[in-house]
């Protein structure tokens, strides 16, 4: 038996994964002993054909677990040879052997190959909208939890599909808050977005033409030794973003529907909606225009990093 399993949420699918390996201990082998790990960075085809083709020890059925054998680029050729030998149909069926990728795949000799020979492909796509409320929501209470409405809808926004960290902060506030509700002051407390807030700030100080205050945010972001050129490459981001919603929010005033067409974070396009009203379309173009200078500057030249940023906010907030 083969069982495919991938997408790019690799929480869910590696949760599935421990489940089939302690159903199968459970129900086969409670030794342990005929369950064989095949995750390294070069995955040798010799290894495959021992591991699959080897007879369980003491036990009717052996389970074999390959990762990450697709998405390395090292095993290329064992991914066709591999492929070779589903298609000959030589994997033993007294085995089950599960494949595991950290992330969606579309392509590929084995991929195709696997779409043939295997008996479950399961696809673990990132969570959103009511479906990851409910994910949350039923961690939380599995840790008997509570959480108020507005403080779940915050959590996810601040969040968004990282089940990992999301995991991480629900952990940490079940165990401040323990059985008492959790309330959006709490998760506005313990909850950092993913996203760095200090240049939804900068942004903030630009469109209100704070030029005092936007040098004194890029100051603090250079002194805590942040490289220039990555200052202007999130710079560049958020107002590249900012942009592109602006020329969407006539046709979508849904912030969740602006973020699925854009492919932008859900808690960006929402901070971002606040701070269009602050910006003209040719303010917005003319800014972006003149952090491109910038790096082109920086680039080029031995001109002082923080007097270039600081003319640009001279000018901007001009």
């Amino acid at each position: 038996m083969i069982i495919f399993l991938h997408g790019d949420d690799s929480y869910r699918s590696l949760e599935r994964l421990k489940v089939l390996k302690e159903g199968f201990i459970k129900k086969f082998d409670k030794s342990g002993l005929n369950v064989v790990v095949l995750d390294k960075d070069l995955i040798a085809f010799e290894d495959w054909q021992k591991a699959v083709a080897a007879m369980g020890f003491l036990s009717q059925k052996r389970l074999v677990v390959v990762k990450n054998l697709m998405s390395n680029k090292k095993n290329k050729e064992v991914c066709a040879q591999v492929a070779e030998y589903l298609s000959d149909k030589k994997a033993k069926e007294d085995n089950i052997i599960i494949i595991w990728e950290p992330k969606q795949l579309k392509m590929g000799v084995l991929f195709n190959q696997l779409k043939k020979s295997a008996d479950k492909i399961e696809l673990f796509a990132p969570l959103d909208g009511s479906v990851l409320s409910k994910w949350v929501k039923k961690e939380i209470l599995d840790q008997k939890g509570k959480i108020t409405g507005p403080a779940l809808k915050l959590l996810v926004d601040k969040v968004g599909d990282n089940l990992w960290q999301m995991k991480n902060e629900v952990d940490k506030l079940v165990s401040y808050k323990g059985s008492e509700e959790i309330k959006e002051e709490d998760v506005s407390l313990f909850v950092r977005s993913q996203l760095d807030e200090d240049i939804f700030h900068l942004t903030d100080a630009l469109g209100n033409k704070n030029s005092k205050l936007a040098m004194q945010l890029i100051d603090d972001q250079l002194q805590s030794g942040n490289h220039p050129l990555a200052l202007l490459a999130t710079l560049s981001w958020q107002f590249r973003n900012l942009i592109m919603i602006k020329e969407k929010m006539d046709q979508s005033a849904n912030s969740y529907s602006l973020a699925s067409e854009l492919k932008i974070h859900p808690f960006v396009v929402k901070k971002s909606i606040g701070m269009l009203r602050q910006f003209s379309m040719d303010k917005l173009k003319e800014t972006y225009q003149g952090i491109l200078d910038i790096d082109v500057k920086l680039k080029t030249s031995r001109v002082d990093p923080e007097v270039l940023l600081n003319l640009f906010i001279i000018k901007t907030c001009s």
